[in-house]
């Protein structure tokens, strides 16, 4: 009986396990969906495309994020830095071409934003760290 017990104990925290989330929750092929924010960035993602929302600025993605086998994502979109003065009211902000690129395990995905034309210091483009479901923490500028 005790083993039995200690079994059914086992067999409900590898369960559990699967539940929450751990290792790779993602399909290859498969376009990653829902909200996944970090500091200075939160990804609304769609099966067609997405949103970022970035601290200074907003942008979006031409087509979806679809993890290969590896778990690797790339997709192109354009960004749009935002602060300062406010605008005058016919002004159109320039976008700037983006390609997000990165890779997915689990319920964290790593993005890397590269805008295109433009020089990076030795420490390349900017990184974030994202979580599926989490709100994130993206800052206005003044």
């Amino acid at each position: 009986m005790h083993r039995l017990s200690s079994l059914r104990r086992i067999m409900a925290g590898t369960a559990l396990t699967g539940l929450l989330g751990c290792g790779a929750t993602f399909a290859p092929g498969v376009p990653l969906t829902g909200r996944w924010g970090g500091k200075n960035l939160v990804v609304d993602l769609t099966t067609t495309g997405g949103t970022l929302d970035l601290t200074c600025g907003y942008g979006q993605l031409d087509a979806p994020l679809v993890p290969d086998d590896a778990g690797r994502v790339s997709a192109s979109g354009f960004t749009v830095t935002v602060g300062g003065a406010p605008p005058p009211p016919d002004y159109v902000p320039p976008r700037s071409r983006v390609v997000v690129s990165g890779h997915v395990d689990g319920n964290r995905l790593s993005l890397v934003v590269t805008t295109l034309g433009i020089g990076y210091p030795a420490d390349g483009p900017p990184r974030y760290a994202l979580v599926r479901g989490q709100e994130g923490e993206v800052y206005r500028c003044p």
